[in-house]
């Protein structure tokens, strides 16, 4: 049980992270969903700040579905 609320604690945060740059116009607000970039950003952003940690083999697409799945829940 733990341990699903600390994995919807993230996806809330990661919502929050999102939100708080499209507001200040650092991600793009236009777009529906993150663009990849941005998607990268966060989930390097995350692994230096010991939220996630990393699989240093992850592409940018691998990145990227890491983020979107978070999203999602």
């Amino acid at each position: 049980m733990l341990r699903k609320a600390q994995k919807n604690r993230l996806a809330f945060k990661i919502q929050r992270i999102v939100d708080h740059y499209r507001e200040e116009r650092i991600f793009d607000s236009t777009m529906k969903t993150i663009a990849t970039n941005e998607a990268c950003f966060l989930y390097e952003a995350l692994d230096v700040l010991g939220a996630i940690q990393a699989d240093q083999s992850a592409n940018n697409q691998d990145k990227y579905e890491f983020i979107k799945k978070e999203l999602r829940k």
